[in-house]
């Protein structure tokens, strides 16, 4: 039951005890004071105040009534001032003693004040008869009264005195023992309610404190939590319906609607991390600044969403090849910065897809000359300066393929005039190859009539002589027409090489034209078929000149070979002619070695038949140089002409 009191009940309740106790202890305190007030008035007024005044009483009866007597007889003060003091003595005495009287009397003390009332009267009586005497002036009578008769009526009332003086103080000092004996009682029981109002006070204390700081440090550590994103706190409610268990319930309803907030701030973020930003929450599940809060995050989306929307709009239209498409949108903050940075981005897309079109516009019209000068930034920048530099290498590489061109078309000229030259000495050496055959048949002939007709020897030896230097004479030339071709063949090698080499060049060339074009994609295409075809037109060169290049070997292995004929050809004529001529004085050897001399001619006639297989080959090879020739003249010409119609300058 008490932990459903409401904190203002309990603190009441503890507050209520701890006054109840201190009123106690008050009013304990009050009394302890009230009585010890009581006692110290009673002290004083009924004790000290007449000790006092018994102790004026008897000094008054001492000094002013028995010394002054005794002075007044002794001469020591007059008779007026003992009269006075007596006087002074008399009233004092009754002022006091009636003041003595008016006190509180204890039992004891009326009996004693009972008992030294007579005496009290006896004692006045013997002042009257001090007073008399003294007016009186009778001196002899006032001496006698003071020796015998004064003291002992005094001297009994000064006892009693003195035994109400004691008196006084045994009372005072049994009121003083009673009173600190109550006061002693009081304070045990103020001491008694103290520690019990304490430990009450602690217990409850305890008690209320402990029924409001446990929920209030469970709600505390769940708002902490919650503080810090952790939103799986469990808050018990213990049932209480006090103020820390409506706590208590309140954070556990604040856990459960930040919850239920989260997850639908989460519902939307994931599906705007997927990329659909149409999700919406219903704030019809939350209250208050939660539905605010739902409605604003739903608001939200929606003003990130519409310009997305456009963007992915323009986008699209930008995929379909609509360049001229822009946001329109009304925005503001970085929305508009979007907004302005989307439409800048497109027109600087559009200006460089302009300035590409005109670049590519005027590359498809030959156009080499032309660049891009627009101003750019970024990676347009570096396309814009590939592009340039694409540009300018395959002009360069055009006005190369140009020079190189021309060269080949030189060279090929010049090739296909050193073709035609060989051919034409090639003709020469079958002409001559055909007299030496005629020539070594009409030596054979001579040789075989040597043989038959003995007698016309020396005729027959000057005619072979004669012939025999003729032969001698035609194998000369023959050497040096094959040496011609031979010179030939090596200018035309000469000039293979160089046709190889500007081939091989023009390939490397078009190898980086193609590259070129590679890296400037589809703005490139036109380069790169100039550039296949230039390569293709380089390997067909290439192919050619490595066909020139086996015929020269061919034909110039050929020659050497009838070089290398014509040399032991001559060498034979030779021998033949310094035997014709020792033939006139050794006719008698004719007969001996004319089967070697006939030997000799028919090895000669072999050879010559390989020279004249040697020259229709040098001859064919001519031709089909020639022919070589005359179609890479052509390709040239043909590159040529399709390098032309670009313009690069």
């Amino acid at each position: 039951m008490l932990n459903n009191l409401k904190i203002r009940s309990k603190l009441i309740l503890l507050v209520g005890s701890l006054i109840l106790f201190i009123l106690a202890v008050g009013a304990i305190g009050e009394q302890a004071f009230t009585t010890g007030r009581a006692a110290l008035s009673t002290i004083f007024e009924d004790r000290v105040v007449p000790l006092r005044d018994l102790k004026v009483i008897a000094d008054m009866y001492a000094v002013n009534v028995v010394d002054t007597a005794h002075k007044a007889r002794s001469g020591a003060l007059t008779r007026d001032e003992a009269l006075k003091n007596i006087q002074k003595a008399r009233e004092t005495v009754k002022q006091r003693w009636q003041a003595y009287l008016a006190t509180y009397l204890v039992d004891k003390e009326r009996a004693l004040v009972e008992d030294i009332k007579p005496r009290l009267i006896t004692a006045d009586l013997a002042v009257d008869r001090l007073v008399q005497l003294l007016q009186s002036g009778r001196d002899a009578d006032l001496v006698d009264f003071v020796a015998t008769k004064l003291y002992p009526a005094i001297d009994p009332v000064s006892d009693k005195l003195s035994s109400l003086i004691d008196l006084q103080i045994e009372v005072a000092e049994e009121s003083t023992v009673s009173t600190v004996a109550h006061f002693e009682t009081s304070r045990h029981r103020i001491i008694g309610l103290i520690v019990a109002s304490v430990l009450l006070g602690l217990l409850a204390s305890w008690w209320v404190i402990r029924s409001i700081t446990q929920p209030i440090a469970q709600v505390c550590n769940a708002i902490s939590r919650m503080a810090l994103g952790d939103l799986s706190v469990t808050v018990v409610d213990t049932g209480y319906r006090d103020e820390p268990g409506q706590m208590l319930r309140a954070t556990a309803e604040i856990a459960q609607t930040l919850r239920a907030v989260s997850h639908d701030l989460g519902e939307l973020i994931e599906a705007a991390r997927a990329g659909t930003l149409s999700v919406r929450a219903d704030p019809a599940r939350h209250k208050g600044e939660f539905a605010k809060l739902i409605s604003g995050a739903n608001a939200l989306l929606g003003t990130l969403a519409e310009p997305l929307h456009e963007v992915a709009a323009v986008m699209a239209k930008l995929a379909a090849g609509d360049v001229r498409g822009r946001m329109t949108g009304e925005y503001a903050g970085e929305l508009r910065a979007l907004k302005g940075n989307v439409n800048r981005s497109l027109d600087v897309l559009v200006s460089m897809l302009d300035a590409i079109s005109a670049y590519a516009s005027a590359l498809a019209e030959g156009n080499l000359a032309h660049t891009i000068d627009s101003s750019f930034q970024g990676e347009f920048a570096a396309m814009k300066l590939n592009l340039n530099k694409a540009v300018t290498q395959l002009r360069n590489v055009l006005v190369e393929v140009r020079q190189a061109t021309v060269q080949v078309s030189v060279s090929a000229g010049e090739t296909t005039a050193a073709a035609v030259e060989v051919s034409r000495h090639a003709s020469g050496q079958m002409t001559t190859l055909v007299d030496i055959s005629g020539a070594i048949e009409q030596t054979a002939s001579a040789i075989g009539e040597i043989a038959s007709h003995a007698d016309r020897a020396r005729v027959l030896a000057r005619q072979a002589v004669e012939s025999a230097q003729g032969g001698q004479t035609t194998l000369s030339a023959l050497g040096t027409a094959v040496n011609g071709i031979a010179e030939k063949n090596a200018r035309i090698t000469q000039i293979s090489e160089l046709i190889a080499s500007v081939a091989d060049k023009t390939y490397v060339l078009a190898l980086n034209a193609g590259l070129e074009a590679a890296r400037a994609g589809e703005h490139g295409g036109g380069f790169g078929l100039i550039a296949h075809k230039i390569s293709a037109l380089a390997e067909e060169v290439a192919g050619a000149t490595r066909e020139i290049r086996a015929l020269v070997q061919e034909a110039t292995t050929a020659v050497g070979s009838g070089v290398s004929t014509a040399s032991e050809a001559r060498t034979s004529m030779g021998q033949i002619v310094h035997m014709s001529q020792q033939s006139g004085d050794t006719i008698q050897s004719i007969a001996a070695s004319i089967e070697e001399q006939s030997a000799m001619m028919q090895l000669l006639k072999d050879r010559v038949v390989r020279l004249q297989t040697v020259a229709q080959t040098t001859a064919s090879a001519s031709e089909e140089i020639s022919a070589t020739m005359q179609s890479l003249t052509a390709m040239a010409q043909h590159l040529n002409a399709e390098t032309n119609r670009i313009r690069t300058a």
